[in-house]
């Protein structure tokens, strides 16, 4: 078995899971979701829609606000810098930036370049006054991050804990710009969206670039939820949170430091960005931070990437090093959930690795069927098929499953509550539309389920 075999049928199965998801999850517009083994792409889908209020459907060319994606973009051209022997991981921001000595508290002076990169700095969150995160008042300019910097003491000590901050990478747009020459949004055209010959992406808002997606609010107790526009000036904040990204650019540009390609950057040098500073605290272990960089564990596998929460849009990119596979899940929605539909492509990518082989007898049933209780998914693998519930976010935690026995099928694993030992019929109505009996029970294609519902319901009404 090849890894395209197993990543076909996984990708295959993904599509339509994802499909049964967001039939599932009413609250968030739309989903946008891309996954990458090496350069080559194996899924790329839009779901729901991009606008509400135009209907207009998601498609893969729509970008989202990544938010804090732009981190590791800024920490990777730091390492670029580093790499042309303009800037160390142990310098001090103050020897670049020496408006940080006019603070009265002098614990600004020390912080370095790696300390603000971990975020181990021990500078606020988001600044002292943080309306701007709720659209209440404009995000800060650069004279006034400046402004800032030189009142707002430290909240920490440095290296005191891990401590996330905006703030505090704010700041770094404003090392790049002064060590490099280029204003940090050319810097990353000529250094890292040329190099790997990315579109759908930028630094910062651009109307020209689009089209984008229209975000949503949380929902109200009353059932409401505003509109948010893509078209918010972040300002000196961009380099915490400017940047603007379709699915697939967040891949490419994640890949090319999954790989031993070297376009942007010396395999020596990644090695840094993945080095996991610190653990994240209150989170029982499990989230562990690097240089621009998140990690977590799921379905044992060790994954590196980032989250990213703007107003309105809610998203996440991680990767396998392991396995080189990079899956970014983007959603218009401070509802939408991309942690959950990560754990569960995640934990679909490991079943099929681990359990996936070709299957030994023609088929043409494979995909979902649907009754009133939900859907059923068949799968051939070998001599058996999987038969799991898509509508789960780990669909194969619970999967049954049915083997071919001469003619027939038979259900070989099941729940003690379920029907195991009972037949699986694969049959055709009279349209030539594949349907299923399993155990007894009548399921449809999407379809013929359609004309059930319209159809053999209404002849139970009393």
């Amino acid at each position: 078995m090849t890894v395209v075999d197993w990543l076909d049928g996984a990708s295959s199965y993904i599509r339509g899971w994802l499909k049964c998801q967001k039939m599932i999850d009413t609250v968030t517009p739309g989903y946008s979701v891309c996954i990458m083994h090496g350069d080559k792409i194996v899924l790329n889908v839009g779901l729901g829609y991009s606008n509400l209020h135009t209907k207009t459907p998601m498609t893969t060319e729509h970008l989202f606000r990544a938010a804090s994606h732009s981190k590791t973009f800024t920490a990777t051209a730091i390492m670029q810098l580093i790499h042309k022997g303009k800037i160390k991981l142990d310098d001090r921001l103050s020897d670049y930036l020496p408006f940080l000595k006019n603070n009265p508290d002098a614990r600004l002076q020390e912080i370095t370049v790696k300390q603000m990169l971990g975020h181990f700095a021990g500078v606020s969150r988001d600044g002292a006054d943080c309306a701007y995160w709720r659209l209440m008042t404009k995000f800060p300019n650069k004279d006034e991050l400046i402004k800032l910097y030189e009142t707002e003491p430290l909240v920490l000590e440095r290296e005191e804990r891990f401590k996330y901050s905006n703030y505090g990478y704010a700041l770094l747009s404003l090392l790049i710009e002064e060590v490099s020459g280029l204003s940090y949004q050319d810097y990353m055209d000529v250094y890292i969206f040329r190099p790997l010959n990315l579109s759908g992406i930028g630094a910062e808002y651009n109307e020209k670039l689009g089209p984008y997606v229209c975000g949503y609010s949380y929902i109200t107790p009353k059932g409401n939820q505003a509109e948010i526009s893509s078209a918010i000036d972040v300002s000196s904040f961009k380099s915490a949170i400017g940047f603007c990204a379709t699915a697939e650019a967040l891949c490419k540009f994640y890949s090319s430091l999954n790989s031993q390609s070297e376009n942007i950057l010396s395999n020596d040098l990644k090695k840094f960005l993945y080095e996991l500073v610190g653990v994240v605290p209150d989170t029982n272990g499990l989230y562990k931070y690097g240089l621009g960089f998140a990690s977590e564990s799921i379905e044992g596998l060790e994954l590196f990437g980032h989250a990213g929460g703007f107003p309105g849009q809610i998203t996440r990119t991680m990767f396998s090093r392991e396995h080189e596979i990079v899956v970014s899940v983007l959603t218009n929605s401070a509802n939408g959930k991309p942690d959950a539909l990560h754990k569960g492509i995640w934990h679909i990518l490991k079943h099929f690795k681990d359990n996936y082989h070709s299957s030994l007898f023609a088929c043409d049933f494979e995909g979902i069927y649907y009754d009133m209780a939900g859907p059923l998914c068949l799968t051939p693998v070998g001599e058996l098929v999987w038969v799991s519930n898509p509508s789960l976010i780990e669909p194969f935690k619970s999967h049954s499953l049915v083997k071919k026995q001469g003619d027939v099928f038979k259900i070989i694993k099941e729940s003690g509550f379920g029907s195991y030992g009972e037949p699986l019929e694969i049959e055709k109505d009279e349209s030539g539309e594949m349907q299923i009996k399993y155990a007894g029970y009548p399921k449809y294609r999407i379809d013929a389920f359609e004309k059930y519902l319209a159809h053999v319901l209404p002849i139970n009404k009393v």
